[in-house]
């Protein structure tokens, strides 16, 4: 699967190695799943739920975003996005 933090770690080796060891289509349905269960879904809550460090589902919010599944509401919590459906399905892969 592509790589969609590329242009922001620049080639990188541990993140070029991290991004063939991730299980992004599982990843992305629970952050999915999330963000339509939570009432104010935000990325560090987000990350907190499902036992992760934030940098390890940015990516997935990322992808999201980019196929127009969610979108900010303008809210922060924590300094962190509040996320909410946007509208399009969503596509494991």
């Amino acid at each position: 699967m592509k790589d969609i933090c590329k242009n922001r770690h620049r080639g990188n080796l541990q993140s070029i190695i991290a991004n063939t060891k991730v299980d992004k289509i599982k990843d992305r349905l629970k952050v999915y799943e999330l963000i339509v269960s939570l009432k104010k879904p935000y990325s560090k809550y987000i990350a907190r739920m499902m036992g992760k460090q934030l940098n390890c589902i940015s990516g997935r919010l990322s992808e999201l975003k980019r196929d127009e599944i969610i979108e900010v509401t303008g809210e922060t919590i924590e300094g962190c996005s509040v996320y909410q459906l946007k509208g399009k399905q969503l596509r494991l892969f």
